[in-house]
């Protein structure tokens, strides 16, 4: 399950391989901005992450079935997981773990990715 502060999403059971990632992405329309992507990709069902991602700060929790947190991250004004939080980015723009893979549970991890 992926969820933020307020609502949570189900996702279909997938098994990633070490060193293998996963989009999770609100529809189809991710093709129209991303069209030559072709790795694992799960979209939520109803178009919006949780109770729909804040601008200004939120944080993003991805579960496994026994409810173990996976990996986490908090942005903008919002400090549930990570203090500081990451770097409250532009409208369009994503948060992206970099180097990928690397994980230091910091908000370092993460740089701004436009597009």
């Amino acid at each position: 399950m992926i969820r933020d502060n307020y609502g949570s999403d189900y996702l279909p059971e997938i098994i990633l391989l070490p060193g293998k990632f996963l989009v999770i992405a609100a529809g189809p329309k991710y093709y129209v901005n991303y069209p030559e992507y072709n790795g694992e990709i799960s979209f939520i069902s109803d178009g919006s992450i949780g109770n729909g991602l804040n601008n200004d700060g939120d944080c993003l929790v991805l579960v496994d079935p026994r409810g173990n947190i996976i990996d986490a991250l908090s942005y903008g004004k919002n400090r549930d997981i990570l203090t500081p939080s990451c770097q409250d980015v532009p409208e369009g723009h994503s948060l992206e773990r970099q180097p990928a893979g690397f994980d230091t549970d910091t908000a370092s991890d993460f740089i701004d990715n436009e597009d």
